[in-house]
This record gives structure tokens, sequence and C-alpha cells, in this order.
């Protein structure tokens, strides 16, 4: 009966106690004393009912189910986020070399990584300014799409030299970029695009 007890407690929404803390405090102020004491224990008796209520409705059963069923729910999303992991790593060999009239973006690595509905592409991006061109900001746009072309994450991110330094011809610059996926490695054919903007002032 205790562990009976203890899980129907586990499971009650805790927000629901709050509403009637300050029932008494509603009455109006003309009331004596007694009536106040009077509201407010007939308060915590309504509260502690439907706290029984809900802990009857719920019942033991019923909250082993509720968990059993979340378990299953998770342990899938966990094994469709490895599966996508290992897929990417077998299709989508790096690294990966992008080019562009601005210069060259190499990206070195890409790993699929975070939590479920926290998943997002770590990459190690690397820009090199392989045109005649002197540039003060490289402003690279990563987008996650899935096999329909449609956008599920993006990410833009500027890389400027230290120091007040341009990027001159030759120069170069490394930086991780985290792009969130959206959902998007739940679905077939799922890929990064990179997409480059140069700017000079």
């Amino acid at each position: 009966m205790r562990l009976a007890a203890a899980r129907a407690m586990r499971h009650l929404s805790l927000p629901v106690a709050p509403r009637f803390s300050n029932f008494a405090a509603l009455a109006p102020t003309r009331l004596g004393t007694g009536l106040r004491a009077a509201t407010l224990v007939a308060a915590t008796l309504v509260g502690a009912a439907m706290l029984a209520a809900c802990a009857a409705g719920r019942g033991a059963d019923g909250g082993a189910a509720v968990d059993e069923q979340v378990d299953v729910f998770l342990a899938a999303r966990q094994q469709r986020l490895a599966a996508a992991r290992a897929d990417f790593a077998r299709r989508a060999p790096f690294p990966r070399v992008e080019r562009f009239p601005q210069g060259t973006v190499i990206v070195a690595r890409a790993e699929l990584m975070g939590g479920i509905d926290r998943e997002f592409l770590r990459l190690r991006v690397t820009y090199v300014n392989e045109s005649t061109q002197t540039y003060d900001r490289i402003r690279l746009h990563f987008v996650v799409r899935d096999g329909l072309g449609r956008i599920h994450g993006r990410q833009d991110v500027d890389f400027v030299m230290p120091l007040d330094y341009r990027f001159t011809p030759g120069n170069s610059y490394t930086d991780e970029v985290h792009v969130p996926t959206g959902g998007a490695h739940e679905h077939p054919g799922w890929d990064l695009g990179v997409e480059m903007q140069a700017e000079a002032w």
C-alpha cells in the first residue's frame, strides 16, 4: 500500500496545490478571523479531496503503465538517433570541400551530436581565401535538408579575423560550428548544405 501511494503521489501534478494556497486571501477583508480560518480549512479539505481523487484515478497500475510507455517512446527515439548517426557517418564522407568565387570552405569533420530534440551537427570548418580579393568578413550559411530538399535546420556564422586583420589572399580561418538538425536526421536522404557570402568595407 505504501508503495502504491508513493507511486501515485509521484505522478501527481504539483502545480495543483498552489491554486488553493492563497484561497483564504480571496475572502473579503471584513470577515472575522474565525470565518477566515473556516474558509482556509475548507479550502484545504477541497484540495486534499482533489489530490486523493487524482491519485485514485491514476492508480498504481496506471502510473506504471505511463512510465512504461514513456520508456518505450524514449528508447525508440534513441535507437533512431543512433541509426541516423551511423547512416550519416557511412554515406557522408568528410572532409568535404565547397568552392566559391570568394574562396574555399573545407568541412573537415561532421558529427551528429546532442540528445533527443536537441540534435545538432558539430562541424570543424576552415575558410581559405583563394580569391584575389581582400575581405573583412566571411559569412557562412549552413543548412540541413531532408531528402525532399526542405530546410529543417540553419545556422549563420561570421568568420572575422582578430585584431582588425583582413582576409587577404591566402589567409585562412578555422572554427567549430554547431548546426541544429531540426529533426531532419529522422528523414531519409537528409544532408548538410553550405553557402557563402563575403563582405568587404
